[in-house]
């Protein structure tokens, strides 16, 4: 087909033409608004998330004072649990009471380094080592007073040997040994 007859076929049908130019612009926008789409859609995704938080927050906002205030109970019953790392002494007899009410004999409370975490709030850990003897009724009970006791702590090594002791005697009383490796936390 040469220009002429070209030109003789738009002035035949100058309407088809002028429809089939319009529908092809239009799939050509259709085509380019598809990538926008998506965009969309995943923008509407984005907002959807925001505001199903948001609407978390409104609801969690109406209970704030009550959380606040469970929270501050929790904080006034953690704080006595931690200990002073500076006070060697006090620390050390720590241990020490335990000899009365639980029946054995503490050897050696040693404390041993602390460590700072780098955040203001958080609390310390301190280590300690020490040993106890007694019978194993009388371990058990203090093994039960440190995990009962005022001070969050959590045994690093454990160690429990039994002293040679009369044949004769009751398994049950024969004197046992347990060594602890303790971290503590602290203030």
């Amino acid at each position: 087909m040469n220009a002429q007859q070209l030109l003789a076929k738009i002035k035949a049908y100058p309407l088809a033409l002028s429809l089939l130019g319009v529908a092809i612009v239009l799939a050509g926008w259709a085509y380019y608004r598809s990538g926008s789409l998506d965009d969309l859609r995943g923008e509407y995704d984005t907002v959807t998330v925001q505001n199903d938080q948001t609407a978390t927050n409104v609801k969690d906002g109406i209970n704030f004072k009550e959380q606040v205030d469970q929270l501050t109970a929790a904080l006034t019953q953690f704080k006595p649990g931690l200990i002073n790392p500076s006070a060697i002494i006090p620390n050390q007899q720590y241990f020490y009471d335990y000899e009365q009410s639980t029946g054995v004999q503490v050897l050696d409370p040693i404390e041993g380094q602390t460590v700072v975490s780098k955040e203001p709030a958080e609390p310390s850990v301190t280590s300690f080592k020490l040993s106890a003897s007694g019978s194993w009724e009388n371990i058990m009970t203090f093994l039960n007073a440190l995990q009962t006791g005022p001070h969050f702590m959590r045994v690093s090594q454990f160690t429990l040997e039994r002293f040679p002791q009369d044949r004769n005697a009751a398994p049950t009383s024969q004197p046992v040994r347990v060594s602890l490796s303790l971290d503590v936390l602290g203030q």
